[in-house]
């Protein structure tokens, strides 16, 4: 029996051994190809990925500061340029400029997922593709060890959708305080020092506007302040008031005299007026020269309590007298002093209510009033411009009916670029629900949450500066910003968010009290209020807004609220604009985020 040899069984398992070597080998360069492939492969789509992401944030972050078709084009190009700024396994990646598609994001319940409608109408949202693909700009993918299989590239690419904040719940709280028609007063035509201690310059002012807009029409939406000249009111001639009807000088900065104005007549106390076109109007009016005489003297002022008034009333024409003198106006006692019971006074204006014409005299005549610590030379200088001012410092809706209907700044501005907000808003066919809450002693909710933001803005056109009172109790508007962001009317799916108006200079302590400016109470309890919201999840927006502006308190707020402060700057014809930029982006969404 023949066996056999171990070096023969052996020299048969190695031949076996590489046999099957032979065979495993490609099989084993296939799996390695593969892997390498594959690496490659993960590595480019997340390259890809990275451009896509990035381009879609970029171009969304334009969209938020403008959507309109230059917006668009713009977002385009800041996509293009994230794009190019990307390298995959050493190549500059690009994007076909038809890959960025922008549209409107939406979220669909049903089935938890981004919906997403290609439009070019105020988009909210920008879909970017970048791909290595056969026919795209950066060509095919390349395969290396797969080649060997007969596939040397593959096709592989990567999306992105970026969307403003979608659906915002917005509570918009308007200082609607004295302040907010300082800007069309007198007192800041010239330098003076603002409650926060600044030295400011006189800017331009719009007090002829408001003027004018007493008897109508209304400003436009949007109004535009600028120099006497060129506003829409221009060609206006304002109304009369008594026998004053010229608005004479125009307030140019600085440089503006009251006492060259042709539109005031000086009437002081205890002094003689010598003005001829007084005396003519006088006449005119019905009074003889011996009357006129005895009104242009002021050698009684000091026999009579109200002889000075009296006298200024009747050469303002506010006010008719029957002096009973040889040749004058029959029922007076025919002396030569302006007595109570010897006057008749013409009718007040139909707005007026809580005030008489002794009232703007005395006004006038007074040297407490802002119109006097700004320039003191306009104590006793009766005119249109002085009652104008006069009304802006009776500001309240139960003391002058009409200072809605005028252009007071900063609030026009305000209200304008509220408006533009909720336009915006309607325009991009917006989700978000706006509340209107304003706060002067305390916090005063306007409009419930509603997706009909038109009714906001128009309810603000409504109300005037100081139009229940004057002091400012910051932190009651946003308590009630909070109660409005968690009561029943919120939607617990949208971001809550508080956009605050103000001049930053609170003056009320929680009661409602008057603390004073600079008060530790009123800002403290702002503060307060502000941590309270951020604690609810509230986001606040801070603009500061008129032109003695304290932005710290306001800055501080914003950060307490997780958000931010814009600034509005300048006088009236400056921060208009930057009011309505600011308006436009936060209409659009402040916010991008990846969304796909």
């Amino acid at each position: 029996m023949f066996g056999i040899s171990c070096s023969t069984r052996s020299g048969q398992r190695r031949g076996v051994t590489v046999f099957l070597v032979m065979i495993l080998i490609p099989v084993l360069l296939g799996f390695g190809a593969l892997v390498f492939d594959l690496g490659y492969l993960i590595n480019t789509k997340a390259d890809l990925q990275n451009a896509a992401d990035a381009a879609a944030l970029a171009a969304t972050n334009v969209l938020a500061e403008d959507r309109s078709a230059e917006g668009v084009d713009r977002a385009r190009v800041a996509a293009i340029e994230i794009v190019r700024r990307h390298r995959t396994l050493g190549l500059q990646l690009d994007v076909d400029p038809n890959d960025i598609v922008f549209g409107r994001a939406g979220f669909d319940l049903s089935n938890n997922s981004v919906t997403f409608s290609s439009t070019g109408t105020f988009p909210d949202a920008v879909r970017v593709s970048v791909k290595r693909s056969a026919g795209s700009v950066n060509g095919p993918t390349p395969l290396f060890f797969a080649a060997i299989f007969g596939r040397s590239t593959t096709n592989i690419g990567a999306r992105a959708t970026a969307a403003l904040s979608g659906m915002r719940d917005i509570a918009l709280v308007i200082d609607l305080t004295y302040t907010m028609n300082y800007d069309s007063q007198l007192f800041h035509a010239v330098p003076h020092t603002a409650e926060n201690g600044d030295e400011l310059p006189g800017m331009q002012i719009n007090l002829r506007d408001i003027w004018c807009a007493l008897d109508g029409p209304p400003p436009s939406r949007p109004y535009i302040p600028g120099d006497e000249t060129e506003t829409e009111y221009a060609g206006d001639t304002g109304p009369t008031v008594g026998a004053m009807n010229v608005w004479g000088s125009e307030v140019v900065p600085e440089s503006y005299n009251p006492t060259t104005d042709s539109g005031l007549w000086y009437v002081a106390r205890d002094d003689s007026t010598t003005n001829a076109t007084i005396t003519t109007s006088l006449l005119s009016r019905g009074q003889s020269a011996d009357e006129a005489l005895c009104l242009m003297s002021g050698g009684q002022d000091g026999s009579y309590g109200n002889q000075w008034q009296n006298r200024a009333a009747v050469i303002t024409g506010l006010a008719q007298w029957q002096s009973g003198r040889p040749g004058g106006t029959p029922g007076g006692d025919g002396d030569n002093r302006v007595e109570d019971n010897e006057l008749t006074w013409g009718a007040l204006p139909s707005y007026a209510a809580g005030w008489n014409w002794t009232e703007y005299i005395n006004y006038v005549g007074s040297s407490s009033t802002y119109m006097h610590s700004g320039d003191s030379r306009l104590r006793y200088r009766f005119g249109v411009k002085t009652f104008t001012n006069f009304l802006l410092e009776r500001p309240r809706y139960r003391q002058t009916s009409i200072l809605h209907q005028t252009p007071e700044q900063p609030l026009q501005a305000i209200k304008d670029a509220v408006q533009t907000f909720v336009t915006v808003l309607i325009d991009a066919g917006s989700r978000d629900q706006v509340s209107l809450e304003t706060f002067d002693n305390i916090g005063r909710h306007q409009v419930d949450l509603t997706p009909e933001s038109q009714t906001v803005a128009d309810r603000l056109y409504e109300l005037q500066a100081a139009h229940w009172e004057k002091t400012t109790n910051m932190g009651a508007g946003i308590a009630k910003a909070i109660e409005t962001l968690t009561s029943g009317d919120a939607r617990d799916s949208a971001e809550k968010v508080i956009i605050i108006l103000s001049d930053g200079q609170p003056n009320t302590n929680p009661g409602g009290s008057w603390s004073g400016y600079g008060s530790t109470a009123a800002s403290g309890f702002a503060l307060a209020q502000a941590r309270a919201a951020a604690d609810e999840g509230i986001r606040i927006y801070a603009i500061t807004v008129g032109w003695d502006a304290n932005r710290d308190l306001m800055r501080d707020i914003a950060s307490a609220g997780n958000g931010r402060e814009f600034y509005a700057a300048g006088a009236p014809t400056q921060y208009t604009q930057e009011l309505q930029e600011i308006f436009f982006r936060l209409g659009s969404g402040d916010t991008a985020m990846l969304v796909e």
